[in-house]
């Protein structure tokens, strides 16, 4: 084998001194470290993804908060007062007192908006059918 000189210490081919191997592991090792760091399990893309998830389910969970708020205060409302249930009655479910006559006014909004064609008040009958005779 030839014998060179690196330096100040003479090495004979491929021969590697124990500086030169902790040098190799260690920088095989920062190297593992660094892209676990980056692409493996808990790496820092994972935790910003897990971070960006996070505040969206505490947005979410806010959001929830408030409408049982207002459902609980509702639910108090209707069970404290009897005046309350009746106007719930009557707005969501369309009841009325009894003796009341309702009446539902349709605005015109759209006066572009074609108009029903009139029902006739005695249809003609359909073909291939009998009239009725009392």
């Amino acid at each position: 084998m030839p014998t060179t000189f690196v330096g100040r210490y003479k090495t004979s081919g491929m021969k590697l001194t124990l500086t030169q191997i902790l040098l190799i592991a260690l920088t095989v090792l920062s190297v593992a470290l660094f892209l676990r760091l980056w692409l493996g399990t808990g790496s820092y893309p994972e935790i910003w993804d897990l971070e960006g998830q996070l505040a969206e389910q505490k947005h979410l969970n806010e959001e929830q908060l408030k409408r049982n708020e207002t459902l609980q205060s509702e639910v108090v409302d209707i069970s404290r007062d009897d005046a309350a249930i009746e106007d719930r009655a009557r707005s969501e479910l369309g009841m009325v007192k009894q003796g009341e006559t309702f009446y539902q006014v349709i605005l015109n909004a759209d006066s572009t908006a074609p108009t029903p064609a009139p029902i006739p008040s005695n249809p003609a009958p359909a073909a291939g059918t009998q009239p009725h005779v009392e």
